[in-house]
């Protein structure tokens, strides 16, 4: 995570309603050039949180077995 990106894109925040419980925030991340950087339908992805930056990579077979015995939020 150094530098500058190489293609940055501005997207929208929107709002979802999810069980009718208030309205919480939502980003939507679509188009060929995820696929490009090697994200595929079906795959995991993991989401972490610094300082008002949010980082989405491809979720490695460690971090998947993490998740399924619970230790990963």
């Amino acid at each position: 995570m150094s530098g500058e990106a190489e293609n940055p894109r501005v997207l929208t925040v929107y709002y979802t309603y999810p069980g009718g419980r208030g309205q919480r925030p939502l980003i939507r991340l679509q188009g060929k050039w995820l696929e490009d950087l090697g994200f595929q339908s079906g795959n995991k992805v993991v989401v972490e949180e610094h300082s008002g930056v949010l980082l989405i990579k491809a979720a490695t077979n460690a971090m998947i077995e993490k998740e399924k015995a619970g230790s990963v939020r």
